[in-house]
């Protein structure tokens, strides 16, 4: 009977140990879920913030191609000046 006991005791307390474990892997998997909701919200801003840039970078492009073609007519014109 005393083995019974003993044994009932034992699968209690392992019952009680599963259930921390579970309680602990449930919260390491929440904060990893949070950390990966972080990780991905800081990667959509770095994302637009780089479209941002790009697109900038692209009017700078454009205006300087304007400023070339502006230059190349302001040197045809003087040429025509030149004696």
């Amino acid at each position: 009977m005393k083995n019974a006991e003993t044994i009932i005791n034992d699968l209690n307390l392992t019952g009680k140990e599963m259930d921390i474990m579970k309680d602990d892997i449930l919260n390491t998997l929440e904060n990893l879920s949070a950390t990966a909701q972080e990780s991905s919200a800081a990667t959509e801003e770095i994302t637009a913030s780089m479209e941002e840039e790009t697109a900038a970078i692209e009017g700078v492009a454009n205006m300087s191609e304007e400023l070339t073609k502006l230059a190349d007519n302001l040197n045809t014109i003087i040429d025509r000046f030149q004696i």
